[in-house]
């Protein structure tokens, strides 16, 4: 299932491949994972396109997650137990996230990504 993309083996930290047996049941009961929200949000912004690729909004977060820093407690592993939520920032912190990860979503580093639009 691997090799025919019918399964992402990574968690919500990016870490992987994980075991089959660790994946959740169902959708709902995926695991915060802020890179995930953000991804969203930059899409919902028109900084990429929908993409028929399988697991596109997953990839975006790995790619936005070695690039930006949501918050520092991630860096130093002191978030398990609490979420770091994108809708919790302080509205500037939010907006300043979301303006890095618009950028580079259009920028050249994405090109390859899916549903990349480019400079816009």
């Amino acid at each position: 299932m691997h090799k025919i993309r019918l399964v992402y083996l990574f968690d919500n930290y990016g870490g992987g491949p994980i075991c089959p047996k660790e994946l959740c049941g169902h959708i709902k009961d995926l695991a915060n994972d802020p890179y995930r929200s953000l991804a969203w949000e930059v899409r919902s912004r028109y900084g990429y396109a929908k993409s028929p690729h399988a697991f596109a909004e997953f990839l975006w977060a790995d790619f936005l997650r070695i690039r930006i820093i949501i918050d520092n407690g991630i860096l130093k592993d002191k978030i398990k137990g609490s979420e770091v939520l994108i809708g919790n920032l302080s509205e500037e912190h939010r907006k300043e996230v979301i303006d890095e990860a618009m950028a580079l979503a259009r920028s050249p580093e994405a090109a390859g990504m899916p549903g990349y639009i480019g400079q816009g």
